[in-house]
């Protein structure tokens, strides 16, 4: 499902602006999301002591869209993938051994070490079949989805995770709506066109990857 993205993001090109694609997908997941949460009864208001984890989740998830999307729009997948995702893993270390008082053990090391290396093996990589800046945005998404990741760890005991993704898709609507009105992007009407059914197509893919994120977070 996850590896799905970016194959839907290729489908669907330039046909939609980054921030614009960003923020119609989230608010279609959070429109699904909305009556489960409200069913289970589990949007309930943060604890003045959470308020900073919660701020740090929330500014990592509202720029995890948008990058990635303009990495595997100019970059190929395989190589888009690999950064994004040793980014990430690094992010992650990095956080759980300054923030949550984790420490490195021969597991993670490991594990860190062959996933490196499956994932060089497993695509290729040219410095020069891709430019600098799509490069760099797989990173920083790379870094954002580590954060939040990671952050999400100090708040997952007290809400539950489906709750946490549902905030994350609706910061994220608020800030790449802004950000796409604001450099202009055009504003699209849903139309049985080929770009919007791979958009409607991609929820199924997002919301299971986030899920298991959360989970992963908690463990």
């Amino acid at each position: 499902m996850f590896g799905s993205y970016g194959v839907w993001s290729k489908l669907i090109g330039s046909s939609f602006g980054v921030f614009y694609q960003g923020w119609s997908l989230a608010l279609l997941i959070a429109i699904v999301l909305f009556p489960l949460l409200y069913y289970r009864k589990e949007i309930i208001g943060f604890k003045r002591k959470d308020l900073g984890w919660l701020a740090l989740y929330l500014f990592c998830t509202s720029l995890t869209r948008a990058p990635l999307f303009y990495a595997f729009t100019h970059m190929d997948i395989g190589t888009a993938t690999l950064l994004f995702f040793v980014s990430m893993l690094l992010t992650m270390y990095a956080i759980g051994f300054l923030f949550l008082g984790e420490k490195l053990n021969l597991v993670k090391a490991a594990a860190f070490l062959i996933a490196c290396i499956g994932l060089y093996t497993t695509f290729s990589f040219s410095i020069v079949a891709f430019t600098l800046l799509a490069a760099l945005m797989a990173i920083l998404n790379g870094v954002m989805s580590g954060g939040e990741i990671s952050f999400s760890k100090k708040l997952t005991g007290t809400y539950s995770s489906l709750y946490l993704n549902w905030l994350s898709w609706v910061i994220i609507v608020i800030t790449n709506g802004i950000a796409s009105v604001a450099l202009g992007e055009t504003q699209y009407l849903p139309a049985p066109t080929l770009p919007w059914a791979y958009l409607l197509d991609m929820p199924l893919r997002v919301c299971s990857v986030s899920g298991s994120s959360s989970k992963d977070s908690s463990m």
